[in-house]
């Protein structure tokens, strides 16, 4: 089947879209990481209406969206000029979020909306990007090496008040 694909920057009205594609996306990639009680936790703070719209009326943050014959399929968030201790390079991207809805893992998307990621961080002078994973999340770690990053770093990354996941850092300078 022939799907049109766009990625574009999202707006305001995608918002719904990224709250269904992160909470599904999220609790596909992390169920096993941590209890469902700990997962809902997070979801229930982080993928909601208001969560969403805050993160994208926000100046710093970027998203986009990828459509499928117009249907959204995943989205990104980055932020520009991201420092972190663990990373000398100034001028690095924090790629905050990147999720495809597992009905799209075969079209490419996510090397493609990484790609439009790199693109606007190059764009903006940047000289790399960085981002966490969770350290269980094996099809992410080799997704990430495979486009070129490189493991710099380790997070404990706080899903609710009492639990943390181990995270890798990872690294993609240009």
């Amino acid at each position: 089947m022939y799907m049109n694909t766009l990625i574009r920057r999202s707006v305001i009205d995608d918002r719904d879209a990224i709250v269904a594609v992160g909470r599904q996306a999220v609790a596909l990639s992390h169920r096993e990481s941590c209890s469902a009680e700990h997962l809902d936790y997070y979801l229930d703070a982080h993928y909601n209406r208001e969560a969403i719209t805050r993160e994208l009326t926000d100046p710093l943050n970027i998203y986009h969206t990828v459509f499928c014959d117009n249907d959204a399929a995943g989205f990104s968030k980055m932020v520009l000029n991201a420092p972190h201790p663990n990373i000398s390079q100034s001028n690095t991207t924090k790629l905050d979020r990147i999720y495809i809805l597992r009905d799209y893992y075969d079209r490419d998307l996510g090397r493609q909306l990484l790609c439009r990621n790199i693109e606007v961080a190059q764009d903006n002078r940047q000289c790399g990007i960085w981002l966490f994973t969770w350290q269980g999340n094996e099809r992410a770690i080799k997704f990430y090496k495979r486009n070129g990053f490189v493991v710099v770093g380790e997070h404990m990354f706080k899903v609710s008040e009492t639990h943390y996941n181990p995270n890798f850092q990872m690294l993609l300078t240009f």
